[in-house]
């Protein structure tokens, strides 16, 4: 008899948690929206997963935008907030499959405060760190030393790399994933706020004009708390380097002041 009403009980206890609802899918009216590039998965029924990364740091691998539900496209989604890549968030612990797609809900720091949204791994990875690299780093295909790929991490670049080792070997990705595989350690890469900070001047510095280039590497090296980095000297190279006027071109502008203007060519 005993055998009997515990066998009741429990079949009346998985009839009650499957009958549960969730109020995760209840929206803030007072929420942030802002526009976002969708991912374009199509999504239908939700599964949640269980994970153990409560407290872990996710980060953006390329610009989106975290949403009041999982769902990326689905309707009744609400963005809340765009983000950029390197953007760092604390994960919660919470992680459902919707079709093929996983996402996590996460906690985003803003200037009003903690704000949270679920995003899915197409645009942030989870359990993981921000790091620059300081040197060019050896890339493996897979996590197995035959694997040495003919491509490079380049010195300056940032990169995100999973916290997991698998046999001295990291998982890593790139902005907008467009270098993805294997590092063998973590020799060469530095996860310092001031080097990512540094390495991320540096781009924009590489991205800018040519003519304003000399002017923003100067304004850099003025920053006292850059020179402790090992990025510094990547600066002063630059300097360097956009300082000197190649023999070629000092020729021609001495060229075209003079008389013998027409036959170098000089425009007028």
């Amino acid at each position: 008899m005993k055998k009997i009403i515990g066998i009741c009980l429990a079949v009346s206890v998985l009839a009650l948690s499957s009958c549960g609802g969730d109020d995760k899918s209840k929206k803030s009216d007072d929420s942030e929206e802002t526009s976002n590039e969708a991912s374009g998965e199509e999504t239908t029924d939700e599964t949640p997963i269980e994970t153990s990364f409560t407290g872990q740091l996710a980060i953006a691998v390329r610009g989106s935008a975290i949403s009041d539900l999982p769902g990326g496209t689905k309707e009744g989604v609400k963005w809340l907030k765009n983000f950029s890549f390197g953007q760092q968030f604390e994960m919660t612990g919470d992680s459902v499959m919707i079709g093929n797609a996983e996402y996590y809900k996460l906690v985003m720091k803003t200037e009003k405060g903690d704000l949270e949204g679920w995003a899915s791994t197409w645009s942030i990875i989870p359990d993981a760190k921000r790091t620059i690299a300081l040197k060019d780093v050896k890339i493996y295909k897979n996590n197995d030393i035959l694997s040495v790929s003919k491509d490079k991490i380049d010195e300056g670049s940032i990169v995100i790399v999973l916290n997991e080792d698998i046999d001295g070997f990291y998982k890593f990705y790139t902005k907008d994933k467009a270098k993805s595989g294997w590092l063998k350690g973590l020799n060469g890469l530095s996860e310092k706020d001031l080097d990512i900070e540094l390495g991320s001047v540096i781009a924009q510095i590489k991205a800018a004009p040519q003519k304003e280039k000399l002017t923003l590497v100067n304004q850099a090296l003025e920053e006292p708390s850059y020179n402790s980095s090992p990025l510094y000297e990547v600066l002063r190279n630059m300097r360097d380097e956009l300082e000197v006027v190649p023999a070629e071109e000092m020729y021609e502008e001495a060229a075209c002041g003079g008389d013998e203007a027409v036959e170098h060519n000089c425009g007028g």
